[in-house]
């Protein structure tokens, strides 16, 4: 268990930039009993396999933790119980551009796999089309193509997270979402079409009932951080909640005050 709030502290630090983190756990007890302990433990976003089937018959010296660090070439850099804090900060160090898929890009490509990185795909895009269109080098033939493909796949998922977001009234994330792709595919389709449909969510006053409510409920959970007194906290959540009603926010109040109650 002291090992979980490291786990989620390299989670934080590197979670996006290339860490991949897997958590099995190989223990009885139900799946709400392992949120439950994980959460009081400090693991609050880093992923975790709740699925057990099939891993009944690991392997290992019957030791926990046990860890497995595979580094970016593919093999296992670290294995046991040790303190493998260093090994992994020391394979993330090795990655120039988090997130692309590659350690290294043909001469000519590193500007444009940098802009990868900064999420200026229009501009990575720009300059891969240019080197495509030459076609004199095939290496950076095809690693200009690889990079136009993860920026169209940036785009599609940060498209689908926009539209679970709306799905969802998650305003705040919808708002981030298109501001990313307004500026990132700025000129382009993705690009336009996203700038002209947060213009349009902004004029919405439903959306803007929404928006201004989570907002609200967001200062109001950083407040309460100070507070120790679990009744205050949950009155505060259930006041928010009857004047925020009809909303996501109030829903998200109403289940945080429920969870404060019941001690979690």
């Amino acid at each position: 268990m002291k090992a979980l709030p490291s786990l989620q502290g390299l989670w934080n630090e590197y979670g996006g930039k290339g860490l991949h983190m897997f958590l099995l756990h190989s223990q009885a007890g139900s799946d709400d009993d392992v949120k439950k302990v994980l959460s009081k433990n400090g693991l609050t976003t880093a992923p975790v396999l709740m699925d057990r089937s099939g891993f009944s018959s690991y392997p290992g010296d019957n030791g926990l933790p046990f860890a497995y660090v595979i580094g970016v070439d593919g093999t296992v850099v670290f294995e046991g119980r040790g303190d493998y804090h260093a090994v992994v900060k020391t394979e993330m160090a090795k990655i120039k551009y988090p997130g692309l898929g590659k350690l290294n890009v043909a001469k000519g490509l590193e500007k444009a796999a940098a802009d990868f990185v900064a999420k200026a795909f229009n501009k990575a895009i720009d300059a891969c089309n240019k080197i495509v269109e030459k076609g004199k080098d095939e290496a950076a033939v095809e690693d200009a193509k690889f990079i136009i493909e993860r920026c169209n796949a940036e785009g599609a998922r940060i498209r689908a997270g926009v539209d679970k977001a709306k799905e969802e009234k998650r305003y705040i994330d919808a708002f981030a979402g298109l501001d990313v792709l307004a500026l990132g595919f700025k000129g382009l389709e993705l690009g336009d079409n996203a700038a002209n449909e947060l213009k349009e969510l902004k004029k919405d006053k439903d959306v803007k009932r929404e928006y201004d409510a989570a907002v609200a409920l967001q200062k109001l959970i950083e407040g309460q951080k100070t507070m120790k007194a679990k009744s205050d906290k949950a009155k505060q959540l259930r006041d928010f909640a009857k004047k925020n009603d009809g909303t996501r926010a109030s829903e998200d109040a109403k289940s945080l005050a429920d969870k404060v109650e019941a001690g979690e």
